[in-house]
């Protein structure tokens, strides 16, 4: 089977990628399972509607950028070259993106020559196969070479809790055209947005660096002239991660700061010099970074792509770009947090005094789960760097690889080596200087949390306190209750008409009285034995439960001593002499 059929038939299956791409091997099993993992995050992850952006670059360095933003299904297939297209009028979607010799704008013959239909022969109605690659023996219908040497994609999202300007339709068309491996689904699929969930937005703590290499001529790719591709490339996907301020508010401790990350697919093919860039983020700031990287004021070797080694050598300048917006306000991230955990916990260092609240204690949990968030990016950004350097050691001690006998390419590395070290050096030391304040803040969480116990147990004591004498008022009460309880039963007794000592009324209108020593001597000789019973029989009932609790312990005691003398008895005869 030829290169052309086997591309038509991976390009008629593209909804189904990343099961359309070629030569997937005994790695069926794994483009199954992203497929599924695909399908099911697509509702949360693409969205209705697609804005692409794209910007490729000619071979001819004289030629002008081509910048477009593809918003529909129709365009995206007019800019494949892909036959069916209904975009005629637009300026923008008239070409294809091959072009002849004479640089971008020249149509393609396939595509404008009236003589030629836009729709394959009647045998292939059914499939919508790119132009350049329908079957033809004539030699004259045949397209001529790409022109397009380095082509950038961008899927977009308005921010971090969006999902992104791509369908699934045309993110799949995109992916299979390009032969992207299939690995680029796990680095897509952190964006996923399910709303309404209370998680973060974007899955930060997914990191991976993936590469795939097809150099020596028994293992490559597809060969296919009309898309200027060779089969002899490599293939790398990885993520990098960095802070940025949202904006700033009156409290410092107020300001919000977000976390972002973009995913990054590329493809470099040797023998052509052709460069594919494929970024997934929230927000637009990396293709503005990539427009001044390469525009009017950008640098001549960072936009030529004339021949292959100047193509691998402007490849070099956009990992370095990414690896820069890496590194950006991790400084001022880290220098916030150390100023708003020392302003919310100096006084915890200065006086004993310090009264924390709930919120204090939640405060510097957050900070924690901050700085340990911060600390698992930076070191997650230094390995990708850290792969991202052996990725291309070795690809210069590659023997298949053949530019790396380049003088030129030779120089770039060796430079951009030492720039990928110095940017992963200042990942170190950011991921240092965060562990650090990692230890400061849990120093500081358990010192506000033992000023916060030191409080409870302060006012744990005043309420001991309080209790204890508000027990003792209430024994004072008892006791006297209980003391006069005797005298009060028998004066109620004795005010009944049971025992009447004399009687009290009036004579002559005055009032008769008389005093009772015997009522009197009488009321002593009840309330004294009587009140003398009931203190016995309280003694006598506390005098029997302390026994109860002596015996107890003493019962327990002996009961612990003679175990301990068990257990030494049998230490001892299992010490024994053997016999």
């Amino acid at each position: 089977m030829t290169s052309n059929t086997l591309f038509c038939s991976s390009w008629d299956k593209s909804d189904q990628y990343p099961l359309s791409l070629i030569k997937l091997g005994p790695n069926i099993g794994t483009a199954q399972a992203l497929r599924n993992i695909l399908e099911a995050n697509a509702p949360n992850l693409f969205y209705s509607k697609g804005k692409i952006p794209v910007i490729e670059f000619q071979k001819d360095e004289s030629a002008e950028v081509v910048r477009r933003e593809i918003v529909s299904e129709d365009q995206l297939l007019s800019w494949l070259a892909v036959p069916g297209s209904n975009i005629a009028g637009d300026d923008n979607f008239s070409n294809d993106r091959r072009g002849s010799s004479g640089g971008p704008g020249v149509t393609s013959p396939v595509v404008a020559n009236s003589s030629v239909p836009r729709r394959l022969s009647e045998e292939n109605t059914s499939s919508s196969i790119p132009a350049s690659l329908s079957s033809s023996s004539s030699p004259a219908a045949k397209s001529p070479s790409s022109t397009v040497r380095c082509t950038f994609v961008f899927f977009q999202a308005p921010s971090s809790e969006a999902h992104l300007d791509v369908t699934l339709e045309m993110a799949s068309k995109i992916l299979t055209y390009f032969q992207v491996m299939p690995s680029y689904i796990e680095f897509m699929s952190v964006f996923t947005v399910v709303f309404g969930h209370q998680v973060e937005a974007v899955e930060l703590r997914f990191s991976g660096f993936r590469e795939r290499v097809l150099l020596s001529h028994s293992a490559r790719g597809l060969n296919l002239e009309e898309l200027a591709l060779s089969g002899r490339n490599y293939q790398l996907c990885y993520n990098i991660k960095c802070v940025a301020r949202k904006y700033p508010h009156s409290k410092k401790e107020n300001w919000l700061w977000s976390a972002r990350q973009a995913s990054i697919h590329h493809q470099f093919d040797m023998a052509e010099g052709t460069s594919l860039w494929i970024m997934t983020a929230a927000r637009s700031e990396l293709q503005k970074r990539v427009n001044t990287l390469t525009g009017a004021e950008g640098r001549p070797e960072d936009k030529c792509f004339s021949t292959p080694a100047k193509s691998f050598i402007a490849s070099l300048s956009v990992h370095l770009l990414l690896a820069q917006w890496g590194t950006e306000d991790w400084r001022g991230y880290i220098r916030w947090l150390e100023q708003v955990l020392e302003e919310k916990t100096i006084y915890a260092l200065r006086t004993s005094d310090f009264i924390p609240s709930a919120e204090d204690i939640s405060f510097v949990q957050k900070k924690e789960d901050e700085t340990n968030k911060a600390i698992m990016m930076l070191e997650a950004n230094a390995d990708i760097l850290g792969s991202l350097e052996r990725f291309y050691r070795g690809l210069m001690a590659n023997t298949d690889f053949e530019l790396r006998r380049n003088a030129e390419c030779k120089r770039a590395v060796s430079e951009f080596i030492l720039q990928i070290q110095a940017f992963r050096h200042e990942f170190k030391m950011h991921s240092a200087r965060a562990k650090t304040l990692g230890k400061i803040t849990a120093d500081r969480k358990n010192l506000v949390q033992q000023h916060l116990q030191a409080h409870s147990t302060e006012q744990m004591k005043l309420l001991t306190e309080q209790a204890q004498r508000e027990a003792i008022n209430m024994r004072v009460i008892a006791i006297m209750t209980f003391t006069l309880l005797p005298a009060t039963f028998v004066s109620t007794f004795f005010s009944t008409d049971v025992v009447k000592y004399q009687g009290v009324g009036t004579q002559d209108g005055i009032s008769t009285e008389s005093y009772s020593p015997l009522a009197l001597q009488r009321w002593f000789q009840v309330v004294i034995p009587l009140t003398v019973v009931t203190f016995a029989f309280a003694g006598c009932l506390l005098f029997w439960k302390h026994v109860k609790t002596c015996v107890a312990r003493l019962g327990k005691s002996l009961l612990t001593c003679f175990r301990r003398m068990s257990s030494s008895r049998n230490r001892r005869i299992s010490s024994g002499p053997c016999c």
